[in-house]
């Protein structure tokens, strides 16, 4: 049982590796999310896949805090607030069930309150990025997403 527990923490970490293969930079860890992002590349696809048997919320956590729009936003709120606002991400609320999806924020904290600027809907089986309008009450996929922005 420990080999088998051994292998999953080395397969762990092996996704994280791939999935974190395009940023030249190592993720940020927990303590930093609420600091100014340095650039990044961005994600290129529709949606991210892969295969996660047991999600880490930070891995989530670090994977949207990476998408390029969250980078730029928080790059933006840095620096109209000379240093004294950034950008956090956090988990609003976990899955429901096991076909269920992590709702995750990405927002400011004004100093009263988090402001939300993002909001993603987060699948893990297989891992799937949405965002979730709420103007229009939809989903989006990521390229869906960016075509909407321009």
């Amino acid at each position: 049982m420990k080999k088998f527990n051994l292998l999953i923490v080395i397969l762990g970490f092996h996704i994280q590796f791939i999935m974190c293969a395009c940023n030249t930079e190592t993720a940020p860890n927990a303590a930093s999310h609420n600091k100014p992002a340095k650039s990044l590349p961005a994600m290129q696809s529709v949606s991210v896949l892969a295969a996660v048997s047991v999600p880490d919320e930070e891995v989530l956590i670090d994977t949207i805090f990476h998408l390029k729009e969250v980078i730029e936003r928080s790059q933006y709120i840095h620096t109209q607030t000379n240093g004294e606002r950034n950008l956090k991400v956090w988990v609003a609320e976990p899955p429901a069930d096991q076909n269920g999806y992590y709702w995750i924020k990405a927002g400011e904290d004004n100093g009263t309150e988090l402001v939300t600027h993002f909001n993603f809907k987060v699948y893990t089986q297989p891992l799937r990025i949405l965002y979730y309008d709420i103007i229009s009450d939809e989903d989006w996929t990521l390229d869906e997403w960016r075509k909407q922005q321009r």
